[in-house]
């Protein structure tokens, strides 16, 4: 089971690993952020302090100064790589009258390193926005914050980091002296995994006493399902065992055999904080690994989804998962092993 300390323990190393990137862009002069980070930081501070940030520079109309707005609590946030008594100086005097009046919160989230400390801040400058130096943030004052999250709240906030954390340091980049890159997409790209499939003479002996079907018809089951589930991303192969795992009980009732299912409201509330569930389900639908029925289509106005083999669906007379779910509670084999590890060498 993954713990709190696992998911702290990676967003530490990511946060850090960004700071200490603009931190070296800072060192050769290369100051400027993008939207990209501005709103990577807006989705890390939304999650952790649940509050409602949107990012000003999308409207472009509000004054310089803030980056970061939330509306309903009068809160602004710069989001700046300098963290120098300077920058903070120049933030503070652009800030109109109107801003300060509206969000009467300021907050420097710096994107590299902050000082130890800011001797050189401007009284008058603090005077006029009511600044608090304990209002200066760097990565660290989010490390602290999120080591005392929930565990729900940890995984989702690691999740949304993953899925960014590549694209930002990217963007991070220093260039080399021809203008190339030494990092490119490809090495952060999840690679094409390596499946394992057995002689599957256990797993064809279970289908054989039941169907009469052949060594060939089989093995081709399983090639042709491992075929489809291993050009998915492995996420979406995590959301399709998730979704097996927790399947409904009542079996669905298809033209030629009875398929498991699950209840879309019911996945929806299970995985109400991961935030690509529809994107993995559109994946699933075109592999054909999940049809989905709609309220207009059922007799009850239920929307669910049918789990299926993808291309492998109409072979063993439609029984595939059913075979697949005897063989592995029979043998105790982890769904994960199978449907997200692609590993079939217990078979």
């Amino acid at each position: 089971m993954i713990t709190a300390g696992y998911y702290i323990g990676q967003l530490l190393d990511d946060l850090a690993s960004i700071g200490g990137q603009v931190a070296n862009r800072n060192k050769v002069g290369m100051t400027d952020l993008t939207k990209l980070l501005e709103n990577f930081y807006r989705d890390i501070i939304n999650d952790i302090y649940d509050h409602s940030f949107r990012n000003a520079n999308e409207e472009r109309s509000n004054a310089p100064g803030l980056d970061l707005l939330d509306d309903v609590r009068g809160i602004g946030i710069q989001v700046t790589s300098q963290g120098g008594s300077a920058k903070i100086n120049e933030t503070l005097d652009v800030l109109s009258g109107e801003q300060l009046k509206t969000y009467t919160r300021i907050i420097i989230m710096v994107a590299g390193t902050k000082q130890k400390s800011y001797t050189g801040l401007k009284q008058e400058f603090i005077d006029k926005a009511n600044f608090k130096i304990d209002d200066i943030w760097d990565y660290t004052d989010l490390c602290r914050a999120l080591v005392n999250l929930p565990l729900d709240k940890l995984q989702g906030l690691h999740q949304m980091v993953s899925q960014q954390v590549a694209r930002v340091k990217i963007e991070l980049e220093i260039p080399n002296e021809d203008g190339t890159y030494a990092s490119g997409i490809e090495q952060y790209a999840e690679s094409i995994p390596k499946e394992r499939i057995s002689d599957l003479k256990k797993f064809t002996a279970l289908v054989h006493d039941q169907t009469g079907a052949s060594d060939e018809e089989v093995l081709e089951f399983i090639q042709t399902f491992v075929s489809d589930l291993k050009q998915l991303p492995r996420i979406t192969r995590e959301i399709y065992e998730y979704m097996w795992i927790r399947r409904d009980t009542k079996l669905h009732n298809s033209i030629s055999s009875e398929r498991y299912k699950i209840s879309h409201p019911k996945l929806e509330r299970l995985l109400e904080r991961y935030r690509n569930l529809e994107g993995d389900l559109r994946l699933l639908s075109t592999a054909r690994l999940i049809t989905t029925y709609y309220p207009s289509e059922t007799a009850d106005g239920d929307c669910f989804h049918v789990l299926q083999e993808g291309k492998a669906s109409g072979m063993l007379d439609g029984y595939g998962l059913q075979f697949l779910e005897k063989f592995m509670t029979a043998n105790a084999i982890a769904s994960k092993k199978v449907f997200v590890s692609l590993d079939f060498g217990d078979f």
